[in-house]
C-alpha cells in the first residue's frame, strides 16, 4: 500500500497556491535491498536457461542461455537453491542481505543424474511376457538407490508402474492375452533426492510382429557423459561406434581453443572408453574450469561439458 501526504502551499520557483505531494509511506511490499548474482554451471549439456534460483520463500529468477543470473532480494537472511530438471539441486544456505551487505556472488554446479543406458525389449505374443532389459546409467556421480519402470497402455498417461533395487537390471512384464494395443515403457534411475533423466523409449503394439518401428536401436553411435564429473586428477570419457571409421575425440577450452586431441584415428565398432588427465597436449597440467569434449566421426558429432576441478 501506498500513502501520500499532502499540503496546501507555494514553493520558491512557484508562487501559485496549489497541491504538493509532502511525504509518502509504502508498506506490505518487500522493497528490494540488494541483489545476489553469478553464474550456473552443469555436468551435462543442457540449456541453462531453464535453471532456475529461488530463495526458501517466493523469490525466483532464471538464468539466461550462458547460466548468468541475477536475483534481486528485500533485506534479511536467504536460503538460495539453484535447481534444473534432471540434475541434484544445490543449496546455499544463510545468505545476509541488507543495506551495508547489498550484493554478493554466488555461483553453482548442478550435478547430472544420468539415465539408465540403452532399454531394450523383447516380446512372447505367446504368454504375453514382455522382456525388458537396461544397462546401470553411464558414470553417474551420486549412487544409484534403484530404479522406477513406468508404463503407459494405448493413449493412457504414462505412470510409474514398478520399484526395483539397484542391482535390478531387467524385469518381465506380464501383458493380458485379451489387451491388444499399443504400449510403452521406459526406465529412471532413483537417486537419493529424486529421480534421474529417464532412458529412451520404447513403443509397440501387442501383438507384436519383428519389422515394426521399433525405438530400440542396436549399437548407436553416442558420446556418454565423462565419469567422474567434475574430476581430480582423472576421468573416463566413453563413446560407442556403429561403425568402424576415423574417430576424433578432443578437449577445448571455453575459448573454443582446442587444448587436448585424445584421439585420432581409425577405431572399430563397439563400445570406447580413454582417460584423460586433465593437462594439454604439452602434458601441462590445466587451470581449473569448465571445458569441452568433442566426438567426430563421418555422420555424428557431439559436444560435452566437463569440470575439472583442483
Amino acid at each position: 500500500m501506498v500513502r501520500f501526504r499532502f499540503r496546501l502551499g507555494a514553493d520558491e520557483s512557484n508562487q501559485s497556491i496549489g497541491w504538493f505531494i509532502d511525504n509518502f509511506e509504502l508498506s506490505g511490499v518487500d522493497q528490494k535491498t540488494g541483489y545476489i548474482t553469478g553464474t550456473v554451471y552443469s555436468t551435462s549439456d543442457v540449456d541453462l536457461s531453464k535453471a532456475n534460483i529461488r530463495t526458501h520463500t517466493f523469490y525466483s529468477t532464471n538464468a539466461d542461455e550462458t547460466g548468468h543470473y541475477t536475483l534481486y532480494l528485500p533485506n534479511g537472511t536467504h536460503n538460495i537453491t539453484a535447481s534444473l530438471a534432471y540434475h541434484q539441486s544445490a543449496i546455499v544456505n544463510n545468505i545476509g542481505v541488507s543495506p551495508a551487505t547489498p550484493a554478493y556472488e554466488l555461483d553453482f554446479t548442478l550435478i547430472s543424474l544420468p539415465p539408465p543406458a540403452q532399454l531394450n525389449f523383447s516380446v512372447d505374443n505367446d504368454t504375453g511376457i514382455v522382456s525388458l532389459v537396461w544397462s546401470e546409467p553411464y558414470g553417474p556421480v551420486y549412487p544409484v538407490m534403484g530404479y522406477y519402470l513406468y508404463k503407459s497402455f494405448n493413449t493412457g498417461t504414462l505412470v510409474r508402474y514398478q520399484e526395483l533395487d539397484s542391482q535390478t537390471l531387467s524385469f518381465e512384464d506380464q501383458i493380458d492375452l485379451g489387451m491388444v494395443g499399443e504400449y510403452k515403457y521406459y526406465v529412471v534411475a532413483r537417486y537419493q533426492d529424486g529421480e534421474g533423466e529417464p532412458s529412451n523409449l520404447v513403443a509397440f503394439s501387442f501383438p507384436y510382429y519383428p519389422g515394426e518401428a521399433e525405438q530400440t536401436p542396436g549399437l548407436v553411435t553416442k558420446l556418454a557423459q565423462n565419469y567422474p564429473n567434475p574430476f581430480n586428477p582423472t576421468t573416463t570419457i566413453s563413446f560407442d561406434l556403429a561403425k568402424s571409421g576415423p574417430v576424433k575425440l578432443m578437449v577445448y577450452n571455453i575459448k573454443g581453443q582446442l587444448v587436448r586431441s585424445l584421439v585420432d584415428e581409425a577405431l572399430s565398432a563397439g563400445s570406447h572408453k580413454v582417460v584423460w588427465n586433465g593437462t594439454d597436449s604439452r602434458n601441462r597440467r590445466l587451470a581449473s574450469g569448465i571445458y569441452y569434449y568433442r566426438l567426430e566421426t563421418s555422420n555424428y558429432s557431439k559436444t560435452r561439458k566437463l569440470v575439472l576441478l583442483k
